[in-house]
Order: structure tokens, then sequence, then C-alpha cells
């Protein structure tokens, strides 16, 4: 993240789900930056993309293990770089969908192992081109919702995306209000 001097933030936290309490530093991103995706895999958490000094966007993806408290390490690269964008995750696969790139947004749905470390892959499209949506999971389908397709428009689009076979998303709802970088909550 970035803090209101500005500085850019390269640090991990984690708080407690099962007491209230507030978050600790636990370790640190190979580069300070903000406006990237996360995943989570059983074991692992993720950062993909982002940028430090938009518009200088990152094709990074970095994870940091449950199991212990510990830097993030560089495990492979996004399709390009990008900052703005969503992150899901299913069982075996983290993905990001959108983001872009100098406020243009794109309609990318790409994907990477939670099994072994390596570069992102193009499994889809997006319904909508933008950037600024979050994601969300289920089981068994990627989400996103809200962003922007040109400034200063924010969008109110729900579009998901199969885990079972790679393919484009589908335009299934609208959020209540349109939104620019909503925060995003899965079950």
């Amino acid at each position: 993240g970035k803090t209101a001097a500005p500085t850019w933030v390269d640090r991990i936290d984690k708080h407690s789900f099962s007491t209230d309490g507030d978050a600790t530093d636990v370790g640190n991103l190979t580069l300070e930056r903000q406006q990237g995706a996360g995943q989570t895999s059983s074991t692992h958490g993720y950062m993909s993309g982002g940028n430090r000094n938009h518009p200088t966007p990152y094709d990074r993806i970095d994870k940091h293990a449950f199991s212990t408290d510990s830097d993030a390490t560089d495990v492979g690269n996004l399709l390009a770089n990008n900052d703005n964008l969503a992150g899901q995750s299913s069982p075996t696969y983290g993905y990001t969908s959108g983001g872009g790139l100098d406020n243009t947004g794109v309609d990318v749905i790409q994907k990477f192992s939670f099994s072994s470390d390596g570069d992102s892959t193009d499994v889809g499209n997006a319904v909508h081109t933008r950037y600024g949506q979050t994601g969300h999971s289920s089981t068994t389908y990627g989400y996103e919702g809200g962003g922007c397709i040109a400034l200063p428009t924010p969008q109110n689009f729900i579009d998901k995306f199969s885990f079972s076979s790679d393919g484009d998303s589908t335009d299934v709802g609208d959020l209540s209000v349109a939104r620019l970088s909503p925060a995003g909550n899965s079950h």
C-alpha cells in the first residue's frame, strides 16, 4: 500500500481470526507497491502486479508462507505489467482479471499455479474491459465487481468465470451502486 506521505509500503501484516486485536508486521514483499491483487492458497498468500509510482506497474507475483512469519519471494510474472486488477483464488490456482495501465482497462483473465512456482497464462477475457474492480471467489467461480471503463464514471457490473475450465466471463448482475476500487470478500 501507500501512506499519506506518500511512502510506498512493502509490509506483510497478519491479524487473528480467533481473537480481536491489532495486526502485526510478519514480513516484507519483494517490492514496495500498491494496487496489486491478492490470492490465497491453503498454505500461502500471494500478491500480483501493482505499482510503486503510477503509471509504472509491475508484473511480479510474490508468495509468502502462512506457516512461518517471513518475507515474500518472487515466484513468477503476470503476462504484462499491470495494476488496479482483481484477484481471485480457486483451490489450485490464483487468478487476476482486468486491471489497467494509465487508466486504460484490460480484459484479460490469467491464472498461475499454486502447486508450482511460475508465470501466469491467459485463460480468457472479461465481458467488460475495466480497471479498479474487486475480486471475489467461490469454490467454483471467480467474480469481479465494479471498476471503471474510463474516468470519471465507475461501473456496477458483476461478472463471473469458471474455475473448472478456461474461458471468458459472463455478466451475471449489478452492484447496488456503481463503485471504483471497492473491497471484496468471499465466504
